[in-house]
């Protein structure tokens, strides 16, 4: 606990917690809402894509979108970290926030195969074998992100969740 409330005292956590600035909690809570936005909803754009009978686009255009999901995998990592050290004592005690973690970590692996997936197709790879590669990849990752949102959500609810 020690480590948790060392997180918490430090000036940028306090910053983030305390200030009445509208640079600190409003602000990163937003950016994190924002960059998830765009993250899991350009996700899921390109999973229904792929998983469509015939992609109504081509591959490289799909692939222009990886750029920015990478932005706001960015965004989200760095609001992320700042909201998790200003409620360092609070999330890290909830085992949500663990499956959280470790399901947007899934979901970043089975998005770096999709985008692989996607620049095989692109470049003329054994098309029946990546469009099942595809499809599958998109099934995992749209079923990563729901249980990392949903997980994600729960932890704004710790007296629920820890029962008190």
């Amino acid at each position: 606990m020690e480590v948790l409330s060392y997180l918490e005292s430090t000036a940028v956590a306090t910053w983030v917690r305390e200030s009445l600035s509208l640079w600190a909690f409003p602000t990163m809570i937003a950016l994190h809402a924002i960059g998830m936005s765009v993250l899991v909803g350009l996700n899921v754009a390109i999973c229904l894509l792929l998983l469509s009978p015939k992609p109504r686009a081509p591959m490289v255009s799909v692939q222009t979108f990886f750029r920015f999901i990478w932005l706001a995998l960015a965004i989200n990592v760095v609001s992320g970290t700042l909201l998790l050290m200003a409620n360092a004592t609070e999330l890290l005690v909830l085992p949500v926030f663990y499956v959280k973690i470790l399901f947007v970590i899934f979901s970043v692996i089975v998005l770096l195969k999709l985008q692989q997936g996607v620049v095989a197709e692109v470049n003329g790879a054994d098309a029946d074998l990546s469009q099942k590669r595809l499809r599958i990849l998109s099934v995992m990752c749209l079923a990563t992100w729901m249980v990392a949102l949903v997980a994600g959500r729960l932890t704004a609810y710790p007296t629920l969740l820890l029962g008190h």
